[in-house]
């Protein structure tokens, strides 16, 4: 009885619990069926959505034609030659060109050519006594110093050129010039300083000291100029300035030739 009775004890806890396990696998089954459902459905609406979307029509292009283009030959004219007659050339006669006329009158036109001036200055002094006794015991002597200003000018005298001095021969000259000098050494009388001047009693007046003295003033000048080189300058000044005139006479070719200076030049 007591082993019947635990049997039939034991049963219904047994079929409470199997109840329970088969409603909770009931629960998981419903659960794994609801997934697979939801899972067709949306593989279906994929595959309705992927069926409505238009297909891609293929484009065929056309193949291109191979065949090579077509040469298409045009001929062109030959140039037709024409003949043209020349002229005939006409000769002009090439005009003869007036020959230049030059010769002393022309030259002498010029007159003195003073192309270089020289101011210079010199020192002069001198002593003048009236002589006798008075001079031999000191008396009636005057002593002059002076600054002298003073212009050297240096050209060359065309007047002196003759006719055997020019040659011309076509656009050609030749000359034969005379040598420069000193054409006028002067000083300036106003502008002369008087440096120093002792005058003794019974002297006589210094005037006439003064004239000698200003005319070796004169000389000085003159030398100062000449060692300066003033005649190689009038030289190569009066050559540039005939050359010149020449070439607007219409000469192409220019020589001169100097004389040889003269003792009275220097």
């Amino acid at each position: 009885m007591a082993g019947s009775t635990d049997v039939g004890g034991i049963w219904p806890q047994l079929k409470g619990a199997f109840r329970e396990r088969w409603g909770l696998w009931l629960v998981i089954a419903l659960g794994v069926a609801l997934i697979v459902a939801l899972a067709l459905c949306e593989v279906g609406r994929m595959a309705v959505a992927i069926s409505a979307r238009p297909s891609p029509t293929a484009t065929v292009q056309p193949t291109p034609s191979l065949a090579p283009p077509t040469a298409t030959s045009s001929a062109t004219p030959l140039p037709t030659a024409t003949r043209t007659s020349t002229p005939t050339p006409t000769i002009t006669p090439t005009p003869t060109s007036t020959p230049i006329v030059l010769g002393p009158p022309q030259i002498h036109a010029l007159g003195r050519l003073e192309p270089i001036r020289y101011a210079l200055t010199t020192i002069v002094e001198g002593k003048r006594g009236s002589g006798g006794v008075l001079e031999w015991v000191g008396l009636g002597t005057v002593e002059l110093v002076l600054i002298v200003p003073g212009e050297v000018i240096a050209g060359v005298d065309l007047a002196t050129v003759t006719a055997d001095d020019i040659q011309v021969r076509g656009d050609a000259v030749t000359l034969v010039l005379p040598a420069p000098e000193v054409l006028v050494t002067r000083v300036d009388p106003g502008a002369v300083r008087v440096y120093d001047l002792k005058q003794k009693l019974f002297a006589p007046a210094p005037d006439e000291l003064e004239l000698e003295l200003l005319a070796r003033a004169e000389d000085n000048l003159r030398g100062q100029a000449l060692e300066a080189g003033i005649l190689d300058g009038a030289r190569s000044v009066a050559e540039a300035q005939l050359t010149n005139w020449l070439y607007e006479l219409g000469f192409r070719r220019v020589t001169i030739f100097w004389r040889a200076p003269t003792p009275s030049a220097h």
